[in-house]
């Protein structure tokens, strides 16, 4: 039995090794990626272009405020219970030496 413990920990040991060695040249001895440009021809970022549309979009919104001057809701209560502040607990200077 022991025989075959030994035998279990040598291979996780060896695939430990192999797996670190191998994360290690994967990550660490590649090439570096060349570095991504996100700004357009026009000068803006790509983002940014779709931000204004979105943004643009968002212009032709209107609200209907008429909702507010219903009768069910302003018929509408509030049941939030009231929170009562807990009592302080400790001193009121936790770093302050001990007397």
């Amino acid at each position: 039995m022991t025989n075959f413990r030994s035998v279990i920990s040598l291979v996780l040991i060896v695939a430990a090794v192999l797996g670190t060695a191998f994360m290690w040249y994967r990550f660490f001895t590649s090439a570096p990626s060349p570095a991504v440009s996100l700004a357009s021809s026009s000068g803006l970022a790509v983002g940014s272009q779709s931000l204004l549309k979105l943004l643009e979009s968002l212009e032709q919104l209107k609200f209907d405020l008429a909702v507010l001057d219903d009768p069910a809701y302003k018929s509408l209560q509030d049941f939030t219970p009231n929170i009562l502040l807990p009592e302080s607990k400790g001193r009121s200077n936790p770093f302050a030496p001990l007397r």
